[in-house]
């Protein structure tokens, strides 16, 4: 599983990480969803996320993934949760990107909404990314 490097606050997305979530191929998970950063919400912040993970396996699923292709590519994000440090210290919004070998989670100051793509390659939000143009199915919360 990939390291997570953590910041004071928030995560920059760099061109290289770009390129990288470019050149996924395959099924794949992106996940946006807005954090809190203080109070009795941080709590909440995991459990979001995990309702989050359960929608992206059930649309793979819906799209021809088998059980265990699902796993093989929720798995990091699974094990993420129970990272209880990583869920203390976030920004305003979260951007979760899951593939076969691939993985990366990134803490943002953009407040997103919640969402949750499913379909071929790794997708970049508009938040993200504004003229990614790639075809995906959406399953919204």
């Amino acid at each position: 599983m990939a390291e997570i490097t953590r910041t004071a606050e928030a995560d920059s997305i760099t061109a290289t990480d770009l390129a990288e979530l470019a050149a996924v191929t395959g099924r794949a998970v992106s996940i946006y969803m807005p954090t809190a950063r203080a109070g009795a919400e941080v709590r909440e912040n995991a459990i979001r996320a995990k309702a989050l993970i359960k929608d992206a396996e059930a649309g793979l699923k819906a799209n021809g993934a088998t059980d265990d292709e699902a796993t093989e590519i929720l798995a990091p994000l699974v094990a993420l949760l129970a990272d209880d440090d990583y869920w203390q210290y976030l920004a305003d919004g979260l951007a979760l990107y899951a593939a076969p070998g691939f993985w990366r989670a990134f803490r943002l100051t953009i407040d997103f909404p919640e969402v949750t793509h499913v379909g071929t390659g790794s997708r970049c939000c508009r938040w993200c990314r504004p003229r990614c143009t790639r075809t995906i199915s959406c399953c919204s919360r």
